[in-house]
């Protein structure tokens, strides 16, 4: 399964949007001399690497890449868990101690 990281999410993570005919949809966003990553194992396709520090050595953020890819996997496990423990669609979730599961997975 390929994943695709939007680019304004990179926005909201202090990327900036760099103009390129030869980016992902016409740019890339940037941020301390590395690049955001949309899609890591569509990248190395395409730049005909194996492995990780060769990104790293072409100025993309992996870090970056897989740091948000553990929050969404965690995220989608949070909404998961809703959708077992919901008793009505699109409500939210008693837990205890006053807190509460959203349907988007978070807790408040």
């Amino acid at each position: 399964m390929v994943i695709i990281l939007k680019g304004s999410l990179a926005m909201k993570l202090g990327f900036e949007k760099v103009e390129d005919p030869n980016g992902y949809q016409g740019c890339f966003y940037i941020k301390n001399g590395m690049k955001w990553i949309h899609s890591l194992p569509a990248l190395k396709i395409k730049l005909n690497v194996k492995t990780d520090d060769e990104l790293i050595d072409l100025g993309y953020d992996v870090e970056t890449y897989r740091q948000v890819l553990l929050v969404a996997e965690e995220l989608d496990e949070m909404k998961r868990l809703y959708e077992d423990l919901s008793v009505e669609d699109g409500e939210r979730t008693y837990l205890s101690d006053g807190m509460y599961l959203y349907p988007d997975g978070s807790i408040r």
